[in-house]
């Protein structure tokens, strides 16, 4: 389904695979799957603990000869009296202080039962039983060296040799031990990464299929977004629709028309902004004569109502009487003065033509509000519905798309990871196979 086979040559090995064998032959690689890789990794484990039982049993044979000659050792030691009566007393207590706790440590821990080995379990307790028995041997005679060299050295060089011995089979088995801890460690690793990819591609599988619902999906949107547009098309061409858009246009046109007017009124307006502006500080108007003030300066156009111009026409006024007098300060008053009449006789002006578009406007809406364009707008509605899932359904299908990509591209990488690590801990070489279904 995703296409993730991974590639294979040489009569059924994975690519890159092959190693040279005997007699130059290539090796082939054994094929699992990721369900299989639980299988391969328990006979792996299982060969690995019962070398390690093997190799600990053969140790435990080594051992336990060691182990007797140590005890023997010790009986030898704790039997010689070292020449104790040519001592001074008081060396004569510590020696045999030190005599005995030598070999009475070292003959405990040689005659400590050695546990069978059956199992690892058993085989790691036989590394512990022979590092204790090192650890408390190699205490006691560092703590007595001085005497145990000086005055029993006759007993040190067969001491120290079993103890050498026994290291070195303590050594063995701990490689052992360490290479099936190694092994069960990586084994869990393992386990965990092929689990984490066979999840990555059944949600995989989950989004294919989820995916060719969503195409079919889109599909069937599509054919209804072709009947849904065929209808709005059949229902705009009505005589209504096209009443509608001519009414729609004249609106348009009479909106650019009032801009227009703003635009040029604000303009013009600007020329009179500074004798206007002083005034406002100079002026003893009441509250709503002073908000209409502040209102000429900010939006000329929109200060002058339509149909009642006076009030505007009132502060133009007595702002002209002020830059006469001397009240206003400006630059040139008579040419002020002569703005501010313009300003007066624009103000009648365009609330005038504010008057005539506000006509046209109720005129243009009440003919909208009569056309009836209840099945454009249905048909409108339910195109843009259309539109809206047709959208969504092409945006889940593309994330869809791209995590499945992304898995595609990943799981291969994984599935070659575990190739490598099973390579690691078995001679046998593995090619691990994405199931494609």
């Amino acid at each position: 389904m995703f296409g993730w086979g991974r590639r294979r040559r040489g009569g059924g090995a994975a690519a890159g695979a092959e190693a040279p064998a005997a007699g130059g032959e290539p090796a082939q690689a054994e094929v699992t799957t990721l369900g299989g890789v639980g299988s391969v990794l328990d006979g792996i484990e299982e060969a690995r603990g019962r070398a390690l039982v093997a190799g600990a049993a053969a140790i435990r044979d080594k051992a336990g000869p060691r182990l007797a000659e140590l005890g023997r050792l010790a009986e030898h030691l704790a039997g010689d009296d070292l020449d104790a009566d040519e001592f001074d007393r008081r060396l004569k207590s510590t020696v045999e202080r030190g005599k005995a706790q030598v070999s009475g440590i070292i003959g405990e821990e040689a005659r400590a039962e050695i546990p069978g080995v059956g199992t690892a379990e058993e085989a790691e307790e036989l590394g512990a039983r022979l590092n204790r028995t090192l650890k408390r041997s190699g205490d006691v005679l560092g703590r007595h060296s001085r005497i145990i060299h000086h005055f029993a050295r006759r007993h040190v060089g067969g001491i120290k040799s079993a103890l050498a011995g026994l290291k070195e089979d303590r050594d063995a088995l701990q490689a052992l031990i360490d290479e099936h801890a190694r092994t069960r460690a990586a084994s869990a690793a393992i386990r965990a990464d092929a689990a984490a990819a066979a999840g990555m591609v059944e949600e995989a599988r989950k989004k294919s299929a989820r995916i060719a619902e969503l195409e079919s999906s889109l599909r069937s949107l599509e054919g209804e977004g072709a009947l849904l547009e065929a209808r709005a098309e059949k229902a705009r061409a009505s005589g209504e629709y096209a009443e509608l858009r001519r009414a729609r246009a004249g609106a348009e046109r009479l909106a650019g028309e009032e801009e227009a007017a703003g635009r040029e009124y604000r303009d013009w307006f600007t020329r009179i902004s500074r004798p206007l502006g002083r005034y406002e500080h100079v002026s003893a108007l009441d509250k709503e004569s002073m908000a209409l003030l502040r209102a000429m300066i900010d939006d000329p156009y929109g200060a002058v109502a339509a149909g009642n111009p006076g009030a505007a026409v009132g502060i133009l006024e007595a702002t002209k009487k002020g830059v006469l007098a001397g009240a206003v300060s400006v630059k040139d008053p008579a040419k002020a003065a002569q703005l501010l009449s313009e300003a007066a006789k624009k103000a009648a002006e365009i609330a005038g033509r504010k008057e005539e578009m506000a006509r046209r406007r109720a005129e243009v809406e009440g003919r909208i509000s009569r056309i009836d364009t209840g099945e454009v707008d249905a048909a409108e509605s339910e195109l843009g519905r259309n539109a809206a899932e047709r959208r969504d359904a092409a945006e889940r299908i593309a994330r869809l798309r791209g995590e499945v990509a992304e898995a595609a591209g990943r799981i291969p990488r994984m599935a070659a990871g575990m190739e490598k690590a099973l390579g690691e801990i078995s001679p046998v070489r593995y090619s691990v196979r994405i199931e494609n279904s």
